[in-house]
C-alpha cells in the first residue's frame, strides 16, 4: 500500500490516543499484581489486543459520521484522513485487517488457559469486537440511542479492567467489584457526555436520541459536574478505607478537569484533547525537555535490566519505576540546558533548534517551575521504588538518584556549570550513565557493582562521554563566547579529532573481544553500527549540527543490538 495512504489510516486510527486505553490496561495490571504478587509476561498480549480494538473504533467513527453527513472536515480533524486519498473499502480493509488481529492475537493469548477460562476471556473480546462496531455502525449506532453511547463505551472499558486482571489472577471480577476497586471507571462516560454535549448541533443533523439531546443541555452539564466529583470523593473514601495516602495522588487532576468543564460549556472541540489545556506552553514545555530523545537514556537502562537478568532469572516489577524516574532526570538536564545558554548568549534560536522552545510563549519561571516539578516527581518515584528495600541498599540506591540530579543539573548551572570545565562534560555524563547502569542492575541482582564494573562488562558506555566531545567539538565556536575551557577548546581540534575516532574503535575491539569470550557471535551484533559512526564522524569533522541526532540514533541502535545479542545467548 502506497505510503500516503498508510498515513491517512494512521491518522484515521487516531493512534497517538492509545495511552489513554493503556491506563485502563495497566490499572488491571496492577490491581491484579497487588492480588497475587505474579506478573505472567502472556498478559503482555493484551496491549496489542486491544490496540487493534481501538483502531477499529476510530477509524470506522468518521467513516460513518461521513457517510451520515455530520462532522464535516471543516469542524472536525478525524475527517481529514480522506485527504491522504482514502477511499470507503480502504478503511473496511483496515477493519477487517485489525479485527483479523484481534482473533488472532487472541487464540495466541488465551490458548494455555482452562475451558472456562478460555471462553472468559474470549466472550470479553467479542463483547469489545461487538461495542466497537455498534458505537458507529447501522443499524446500532449506539452513540445516537439514549444512553447508548455512554453504555457502548462503559461496557468495554470495564471488560479492559477486568481481563486485564483475569489474565494476572485467573479470578472472575464481577461488575460490582470493578466499579468499586477502580471507581474512576465511570470517568469514560463522563469523556462520552461530555463529547455529546459539545457535539450535539452536529447530532441533530444525524437524527439523533443521544443523551445530551434527550435530557437537554441544562441536565447533562449537571451530570458532567456531578461524575468526576462523585470520583473523587469515591477516591477520598477508598484511600481512607485502605489507610494509603498515596491513593490520593489522582486528586491532581482537579485543575485539569476543571478546565476541561470549562471548555466543554463553552462547546469548544479543544476540550478533547489534553493538550487544549494551556496547549501552546505545553508544547513549549515538552518541546524543551526533548522528550523524543528519552529513548536513548532508555537504551542504557534496558541494557543493565537485560544484563542483571540474565544473571539472576529473575524480573522484579518494581525495578520498572526506573523508568519514570529516570525519564524525570532526563527531564531535568535537557530542559535547563536551553535555559542557561540563553542567558549566556550561547546557542541563539538561529544555530539551535532547543532555544525555539521560548517561541511558545515560556518565561524563566515556567522552566523553573518545570524543573522543580520534576525534580519533586523523582525523589517522589524514588521514595516508592526504595521504600521496601534493606537501609544499605535504600541509601545506595537514594545515593545514585541524588548523584544523577546534581550531574543533570551542575551540567548547565552555574557555579558548576561542567560542560565549560576541561573534562567536566564527560565526566559529568559518563559518571551519571555509569550511575544509572549501576542501579538498574543493583535493582534485580540486589548486588553492588563497582565504578569500573559497567566499563568491563559493558565497554560502549564509553559512549556517553563519545556524544559529548562530538557535540562540544562541533559547537567549539559557540561555547567560545561562554568563556568555556571544554575539552575540544583546551585540547585543540587535532586531539579531539584523534579521541572522536579512538573511542568507538576502543569500544568494537572491546566488543569483539567480549563476543570472543563469552562465545557468543550475537554479541557481534553491535558491528552493524559502524557505519553510521562513520557518518556521525564524516558530519562532525564538517561541524555540521546535523550529527547530533545521528550520534544518539546510532548509539541507541548499538545498545538495542547489545540487547538482542545478549538475549539470544543461552550461557548467564
Amino acid at each position: 500500500m502506497q505510503s500516503r495512504l498508510v498515513q491517512g489510516i494512521i491518522h484515521g486510527t487516531k493512534i497517538r490516543g492509545f495511552p489513554f486505553c493503556l491506563t485502563y490496561i495497566l490499572v488491571g495490571f496492577v490491581l491484579g499484581y497487588k492480588q497475587v504478587g505474579v506478573f505472567p509476561l502472556q498478559s503482555l498480549f493484551l496491549i496489542p489486543i486491544f490496540l487493534s480494538l481501538f483502531a477499529i473504533a476510530a477509524i470506522i467513527n468518521p467513516l460513518s459520521d461521513f457517510e451520515s453527513g455530520v462532522d464535516q472536515k471543516e469542524t472536525s480533524n478525524d475527517r481529514t484522513m480522506f485527504d491522504y486519498g482514502l477511499k470507503d473499502y480502504h478503511i473496511w480493509n483496515s477493519v477487517y485487517f485489525l479485527t483479523s488481529c484481534t482473533i488472532f492475537l487472541s487464540i495466541i493469548a488465551f490458548w494455555h488457559l482452562e475451558f472456562d477460562a478460555m471462553l472468559y476471556s474470549f466472550f470479553y473480546i467479542f463483547i469489545d469486537i461487538f461495542c466497537c462496531l455498534g458505537y458507529s455502525l447501522k443499524p446500532f449506532r449506539f452513540k445516537t440511542r439514549f444512553m447508548g453511547g455512554e453504555l457502548a463505551t462503559l461496557i468495554p472499558y470495564i471488560s479492559i479492567v477486568n481481563l486485564s486482571y483475569f489474565m494476572i489472577t485467573k479470578h472472575f471480577l464481577s461488575l460490582m467489584d470493578a466499579l468499586f476497586k477502580y471507581p474512576a471507571l465511570t470517568l469514560v462516560n463522563w469523556t462520552i457526555t461530555a463529547n455529546l454535549f459539545v457535539d450535539i448541533e452536529e447530532d441533530k443533523k444525524d437524527n439523533s436520541f443521544s443523551s445530551a439531546i434527550v435530557l437537554g443541555e441544562s441536565i447533562t452539564a449537571i451530570l458532567l459536574v456531578a461524575i468526576p466529583v462523585f470520583n473523587y470523593i469515591f477516591t477520598i473514601f477508598s484511600a481512607y478505607q485502605n489507610n494509603n495516602i498515596f491513593a490520593l495522588l489522582p486528586l491532581l487532576t482537579i485543575p485539569m478537569n476543571r478546565d476541561v468543564l470549562k471548555l466543554a460549556f463553552k462547546k469548544q472541540k479543544s476540550c478533547k484533547s489534553f493538550q487544549a489545556i494551556h496547549s501552546r506552553q505545553i508544547q513549549g514545555i515538552i518541546h524543551g525537555t526533548k522528550i523524543r530523545g528519552f529513548p536513548f537514556c532508555l537504551s542504557y537502562i534496558l541494557v543493565a535490566f537485560v544484563l542483571g537478568y540474565k544473571k539472576v532469572g529473575v524480573f522484579p516489577l518494581e525495578t520498572l519505576f526506573l523508568i519514570p524516574i529516570y525519564l524525570c532526570v532526563y527531564c531535568i538536564s535537557t530542559i535547563i540546558n536551553p535555559l542557561t545558554d540563553f542567558e549566556s548568549g550561547v546557542d541563539q534560536k538561529e544555530t539551535s533548534n532547543d532555544r525555539t522552545m521560548f517561541d511558545y510563549g515560556l518565561k524563566d519561571y515556567h522552566i523553573w517551575n518545570c524543573l522543580y516539578f520534576f525534580v519533586s516527581c523523582t525523589i517522589f518515584l524514588s521514595i516508592i521504588a526504595f521504600w521496601h528495600l534493606k537501609l544499605d541498599a535504600m541509601l545506595y540506591c537514594f545515593l545514585n538518584i541524588f548523584i544523577d540530579i546534581f550531574f543533570s543539573l551542575g551540567y548547565s548551572l552555574k557555579p558548576f556549570r561542567f560542560k565549560t570545565k576541561f573534562m567536566g562534560g564527560e565526566m559529568a555524563i559518563l559518571f551519571g550513565y555509569i550511575s544509572i547502569f549501576c542501579i538498574s542492575n543493583f535493582m534485580i541482582t540486589k548486588q553492588y557493582l563497582p565504578i569500573l564494573d559497567p566499563l568491563v562488562k559493558y565497554p560502549a558506555i564509553t559512549f556517553s562521554s563519545w556524544l559529548i566531545t562530538t557535540n562540544l567539538y562541533v559547537d567549539v565556536e559557540d561555547d567560545k563566547k561562554d568563556k568555556s575551557y571544554s575539552s575540544a577548546i583546551v585540547l585543540g581540534e587535532s586531539i579531539t579529532a584523534i579521541l572522536l575516532v579512538a573511542i568507538p574503535v576502543f569500544n568494537y575491539i572491546f566488543t569483539i573481544f567480549s563476543a570472543y569470550q563469552n562465545n557468543n557471535i550475537f554479541a557481534l551484533l553491535p558491528l552493524l553500527t559502524i557505519p553510521m559512526k562513520f557518518n556521525v564522524l564524516k558530519l562532525a569533522f564538517k561541524k555540521q549540527k546535523s550529527c547530533k541526532p545521528l550520534y544518539f540514533k546510532s548509539v541507541m541502535i548499538y545498545n538495542l543490538l547489545f540487547i538482542v545479542g545478549h538475549l539470544f545467548n543461552d550461557s548467564k
